[in-house]
């Protein structure tokens, strides 16, 4: 079976935090409650400016170990050894390439196909101990669909060339919905 993620974020506070996983719980339900109340994008907003009027990282507000052992268990959830598994970009953040590795590793899954994102590095070689293929985008079959597999969707400029297929993509952190019949 084929399955497909992006934007992991191992190791990024900031989205650890912008996921719900903060250290603080007075803060982590200050968090919650704006959500509820205002929405995602404004509870993101609100402990972004409380971050900066306190004068606090978000290295001190992410809970960065719980955000990544989380998306290693819903991964594995779902997700076979034998199966195989796209990820379209952002694997990590702020971590070393040894860390990075080592959370990659607990995902049970030994077919691991990567297409680089703007927070993954360019040096090809930090990623292939842990992924089967690096590429910028890639290309596979699903029955009788060609699926394009990018980080950027083909609005971004660094998206691959948009030659009518389908593409799978993502980076846009948004729950915004495109018209996938309008042709471009």
């Amino acid at each position: 079976m084929k399955y497909f993620t992006a934007d992991l974020h191992f190791g990024h506070p900031m989205v650890a935090a912008f996921r719900g996983f903060i250290k603080d719980e007075i803060l982590m339900e200050k968090f919650e409650r704006d959500v509820e109340v205002f929405g995602y994008a404004q509870a993101q907003q609100n402990l972004t400016d409380y971050a900066q009027e306190e004068h606090i990282s978000f290295k001190k507000i992410g809970d960065v170990d719980a955000h990544n052992a989380k998306i290693v268990e819903n991964i594995n959830q779902s997700v076979g050894a034998d199966d195989e598994l796209y990820v379209l970009g952002d694997v990590s953040k702020k971590i070393t390439k040894e860390s990075m590795r080592a959370w990659v590793f607990k995902i049970a899954c030994k077919n691991r196909y990567l297409s680089k994102g703007n927070h993954d590095s360019n040096a090809e070689e930090e990623y292939l101990p842990v992924f089967n293929t690096v590429k910028e985008s890639d290309e596979i079959q699903i029955r009788d669909i060609k699926l394009l597999l990018a980080h950027y969707p083909y609005e971004d400029s660094r998206a691959p060339v948009n030659t009518g297929e389908w593409l799978l993509c993502g980076h846009t952190h948004t729950r915004e919905k495109y018209n996938l019949n309008q042709p471009k």
